[in-house]
């Protein structure tokens, strides 16, 4: 069981846990990638997948480092990431929400608790999407890539001191290692995940917000 007074900082992921676009991402690899070979692709997608959470800059020269080597590496980085944020500006404004999640974040929110989201989208763009979706004023701040997850909860450390009263919720093993490296309790949202063999000791595993909210003490 969940307590909320247990708990001073709330940290979100985005992708999967406050909106429903973790495939909506994968289609962005591959439309980013249309030019290139299938089968190449095809194991971007899949490391990808495997890496869930770590931002499309590294996935992007990742690909070019290491399945597809480039000697215009740079360029062609530059130019999948043009045709990626091309892909999802728009969609992002229409991907549903992750059922709960407002009502969640609503009952927290009266309680004074502090929110945070940390992501792997990148930030310029998140922060456009939330406040086009009315989403932003429910938190503090609105972080994502460049940066990892892990500098990004230094930053946060920076408004409020992470400890043993934060708690991440998340739904890749990139938001786990991030929330282990603080210390920090850690909610696995499973139902819209990429992440298909998440670590058996995670003490908490819901579907949804809903299914937390059934459960809150």
């Amino acid at each position: 069981m969940i307590s909320i007074s247990d708990y001073d900082v709330y940290i979100f992921d985005c992708d999967g846990v406050i909106l429903d676009s973790n495939k909506l991402k994968t289609e962005a690899f591959e439309y980013a990638l249309t030019l290139e070979d299938k089968s190449d692709v095809e194991r971007l997608i899949q490391y990808h997948k495997d890496n869930g959470g770590i931002s499309r800059y590294e996935k992007f020269d990742h690909f070019y480092t290491k399945i597809c080597p480039s000697l215009q590496k740079d360029l062609k980085v530059k130019q999948a990431l043009k045709s990626f944020a091309e892909k999802v500006s728009e969609e992002m404004l229409r991907v549903d929400l992750i059922p709960g999640i407002l009502d969640f974040i609503n009952k927290i929110s009266l309680l004074n608790k502090k929110i945070f989201v940390n992501s792997g989208s990148d930030e310029n763009e998140l922060n456009d999407v939330f406040k086009a979706r009315n989403l932003a004023s429910y938190f503090e701040k609105i972080l994502g890539s460049p940066r990892s997850k892990i500098q990004n909860l230094e930053r946060i450390s920076h408004f409020n001191k992470i400890d043993e009263r934060a708690i991440f919720f998340g739904d890749s093993i990139s938001d786990h290692i991030a929330a282990r490296e603080f210390g920090m309790e850690f909610v696995f949202i499973s139902g819209y995940s990429e992440w298909k063999h998440p670590d058996p000791s995670i003490k908490y595993q819901f579907q949804n917000f809903n299914e937390i909210l059934e459960v809150l003490s």
